[in-house]
């Protein structure tokens, strides 16, 4: 008989590997799109929620559509099959199309509707026609309501496998060695020779289920489960995500061993709920105790993610290959508890819902609709309603507290009460135990604390310095010795314009070093910043030092995403300047690409500048080369400054435009004077002072660093290394930046400057005489495990002052000048 032979476990075997390849495909071509959205509508938790809420909601559509179409009478298989393949030539048409559309974007009215817009384009179809398989699958091999936990389960399970594949594969791995395209053509050509194969595997044969069994009224319970299930699942998923950012930061290797993690534990949950209805227990009694595994799981998820945060693990490896891998093993330690417990809830749920339609491929259709569309508001409303009123703590409590109603709500208690009472005291217990928010050591003095959907933001003090903490592991900005660096930031680039009067700078944080720029007598400062909270935090708790950042009305600060807002303007500026990025993020490889740069030069007057900041003691050799690489590609005129003389910190800029550059000592004394900074710095004392602030004309390098490749958006290869440099061993900061950057500089040669006769040597010898004052504080930074004797210490400081100063006296600086 037909329905015997589709059955058959040959073909079921077979069925199971293609749909757990179409799980690897899907999951590979959503994170494509999350990258695509991020580099055309904002690095932004926005974009990437509006990615995740479309995929769900169209997948949706597909379901409903699949539980339609299964009353046509077309084999299941031969649907299934089909709409596979339609999904992977959909995903390669939209993609194809949403690129043609990205250039245009401009011109088209801003806002969330045009981002919703296209992220239904660019993953809307492809994500319908994937949604239609799943139904398909389970009126072909699920003989009826009794057999769904059973049956369906192990499909589910496989996806969801295939899934967490995907993910390692397609976030990890492909993006490295094909490029994001390349990925991307992969992903959709593995989902269509898995369609094809389908389809000849496939033929005319029709379900299993018996076209006799009764149809009745479906419980409400099973479908408000569903609904539940779905919502509280993706939320869980968003906050979790969060909890690892303020242990690992949020590189891509973090974001997808999460995901990874995540979603391969619901795939044994539901694996193991299958196994556990097949040897007999009742469906309420699993779902009860899934439901209450998975609250207490997340009610002490807060008190462990606030530990782990403050004394967070090393990780060290030698490739980035390895170091993925540690961070995936731990990731699988941590959350595979969690989400095996929220796995088994679905395919239970599933089973509760009795016979609704005579298929069993039209009840799926509805159960996953409707557990897709909570899935779509689960993550957004997670981010954007609960975090803002709850923290980050009182979110996952709260999703826990749901949990913990889903497993009341399942049946009578019974003998289960003593798990019910458990479930209660815990919860009780880790709500009210009061936390401090993540990353707050004892060490720090807790001056205030908000959340958002980019996580929290705290201020804090540390031995008189104010900061911001932007999930607990990245510091923004400072007070105390940190000002002089931060001012430098704005004033070095600003002083190499000749008359700046428009200015953009990109990445605010405490807008100290925005702030910065008023000094000078411009007409206009755009300062943007991306997270809405640090702006906040700026605005309350640092006023000493950037008041007329938001009182000049010559400023104007915008909360947006800096690439993007520069995509979409049509005005151009004297200096663009970018602060520190952290090198660990994500999104900070689309800030180093050669796209960017290219962007920044396009909105540069003729003769403007563009300055990028990098964090050198958070670099190694390496990376750093390869962001100048990158930008060497771009700007003809390129210099390396200073901030200050910070042995331990050390900050690089890279200045470049498309004229040559005026740092005569002559001129930098006109400048200096016009903007009133004379004496605001060491470094101000006289424009032969301000030349200290060079490192050297990058054009003279040698070596130079043609022989690394270059930084793309498709081929984003900072965002692989960047995370794996340990600064401890690796970074640019002591010695290590003087070897980097002193040694690379041996000949007064200044191709991108523009000099009097005769300065050249001059200029060299501010150069070498800053380098030797920065050897000055080196030797004078007294480390825990410094070997040299008071004595010996203080005799190498003043051997090094005295070298810096016989150098050039003229710009003689004091002990008490240095790591300023």
């Amino acid at each position: 008989m037909p329905g015997r032979s589709l059955s058959s476990s040959a073909l079921r075997r077979r069925m199971l590997v293609l749909w757990g390849l179409s799980g690897f495909s899907v999951l590979t071509l959503e994170l494509v799109w999350m990258r695509e959205m991020a580099l055309w509508c904002g690095n932004t938790v926005t974009a990437a929620t509006l990615v995740t809420s479309t995929f769900f909601a169209c997948a949706a559509a597909g379901n409903l559509l699949g539980a339609r179409l299964l009353r046509s009478g077309i084999a299941p298989l031969r649907l299934y099959a089909g709409f596979e393949m339609l999904a992977a030539l959909a995903a390669l048409l939209c993609l194809w199309v949403a690129r043609g559309l990205w250039p245009h974007l401009p011109a088209l009215p801003q806002g969330d509707g045009l981002r919703v817009l296209l992220a239904v384009v660019l993953a809307g179809p492809a994500s319908l026609a994937a949604g239609v398989a799943f139904p398909c699958l389970a009126e072909a091999f699920v003989p009826g309501p009794e057999e769904r936990a059973t049956a369906g389960a192990p499909f589910y399970a496989l996806n969801l496998f295939g899934a967490t594949v995907g993910v390692i594969a397609g976030g990890m791995w492909l993006p490295w060695e094909c490029g994001i395209g390349g990925t991307f053509w992969i992903a959709a050509l593995v989902q269509l020779a898995a369609g094809g194969l389908a389809w000849r595997t496939a033929g005319p044969l029709r379900g299993v289920a018996s076209p006799e069994r009764p149809v009745g009224k479906s419980p409400p319970l099973g479908w408000v489960l569903l609904l539940g299930s779905g919502l509280l699942a993706l939320a869980a998923q968003a906050l979790l995500l969060l909890w690892v950012r303020q242990v690992l930061e949020g590189s891509l290797y973090a974001m997808s061993a999460v995901l990874a993690a995540f979603i391969g534990g619901l795939g044994l949950g539901a694996l193991a709920a299958g196994r556990l209805r097949r040897r007999g227990l009742a469906v309420k009694t699993l779902l009860r105790g899934f439901s209450a595994a998975g609250a207490l799981a997340l009610f002490f998820v807060p008190k462990f993610g606030i530990a782990l945060s403050l004394d967070p693990p090393v990780l060290e490896a030698d490739s980035p290959a390895g170091f993925g891998l540690q961070i995936v093993l731990r990731c699988a330690v941590w959350l595979l508890p969690v989400a095996f417990s929220l796995g088994g809830v679905f395919p239970l749920a599933w089973e509760l819902l009795g016979a609704p339609f005579q298929s069993e491929g039209r009840t799926l259709g509805w159960a996953l609709a409707l557990n897709k569309l909570g899935a779509a508001a689960g993550g957004a409303l997670a981010l954007f309603l609960l975090l803002p009123r709850a923290g980050l703590a009182g979110g996952t409590h709260a999703i826990a507290w749901g949990y913990a109603l889903v497993a009341l709500a399942s049946g009578r208690l019974g003998r289960a009460w003593p798990l019910a009472l458990g479930v209660l005291i815990a919860g009780l217990w880790q709500t009210l135990s009061p936390l401090p928010p993540p990353g707050v050591t004892p060490d720090l003095r807790l001056i205030d604390s908000q959340c958002g959907p980019n996580g929290p933001v705290s201020v804090v003090e540390r031995e008189g310095s104010r900061q911001i903490l932007l999930n607990s592991r990245q510091t923004l900005s400072g007070t105390g010795r940190a000002l002089d660096s931060q001012h430098h930031q704005s004033w070095a680039p600003l002083l190499l314009h000749p008359h700046p009067r428009t200015v953009c700078t990109i990445g605010m944080a405490a807008g100290i070093s925005a702030a910065a720029a008023l000094d000078f007598p411009i007409a206009q400062l755009d300062a943007i910043e991306l997270v809405p909270e640090v702006v906040g935090a700026a605005r309350e708790h640092f006023r000493p030092w950037n008041e007329r950042l938001f009182a000049d009305p010559r400023a104007r600060v915008v909360v947006d995403d800096g690439r993007q807002v520069l995509t979409r303007s049509t005005a151009t500026y004297d200096a663009i300047l970018c602060d520190l990025f952290f090198p660990a993020e994500e999104g900070t490889a689309h800030l180093y690409s050669r796209e960017f740069f290219e962007l920044a030069r396009a909105r540069l007057n003729d003769t403007g500048v563009f300055c990028i900041w990098l964090p050198c003691y958070q670099l190694s050799s390496s990376t750093a080369d390869g962001i100048i690489r990158t930008f060497l590609d771009v700007f003809p005129n390129a210099l390396l400054v200073r901030s200050s003389l910070d042995p331990l910190q050390p900050v690089a800029g890279l200045i470049g435009s498309a004229t040559p550059f005026a740092v005569s000592a002559a001129e930098l004394d006109q400048r200096i004077e016009s903007a009133g900074l004379k004496d605001r710095s060491p470094f101000l004392r006289s424009g032969r002072h301000a030349q200290m602030l060079l490192l050297g004309d990058l054009r003279a390098a040698h070596p130079g660093f043609d022989a690394l490749p270059p930084i793309t958006d498709d081929q984003p290869r900072f965002a692989w290394l960047g995370p794996v440099v340990n600064p401890a061993r690796e970074g640019l900061y002591g010695v290590r930046f003087l070897n980097w950057a002193g040694k690379r500089f041996p000949e007064a040669r200044f191709p991108s400057c523009r000099l009097p006769a005769g300065e050249a040597e001059d200029l060299h010898a501010a150069l070498r005489a800053a380098n030797h004052y920065l050897a000055t504080a080196v030797a004078a930074t007294l480390l825990p495990d410094d070997p040299r004797p008071p004595a010996v210490r203080e005799e190498q400081v003043r051997q090094a002052l005295r070298r810096a100063r016989a150098i050039s006296p003229e710009r003689a600086l004091e002990l008490e000048d240095l790591g300023r």
